[in-house]
């Protein structure tokens, strides 16, 4: 009889842990996932923005030319 007590308890053991380690995997997804559009973000924002001094750039030269 204890020992089937015994196994009882380290069935419900172990599902628990299982459970519960499946609950942190997706968090640990979802955190991943705003990380990485958090990333895409900062990396469109600074593309505009190194587009932009691109075009400004290419606009102070095109009046040096012009000046010439």
């Amino acid at each position: 009889m204890r020992n089937y007590i015994f196994m009882l308890c380290s069935a419900l053991i172990f599902l628990f842990a299982s459970c519960g380690n499946s609950n942190s995997e997706k968090e640990a997804s979802e955190a991943d996932i705003k990380q990485e559009e958090q990333i895409a973000d900062e990396v469109v924002k600074s593309s505009e923005k190194a587009q932009d001094e691109a075009e400004e750039t290419e606009k102070e030269v095109d009046k040096l030319l012009e000046d010439i």
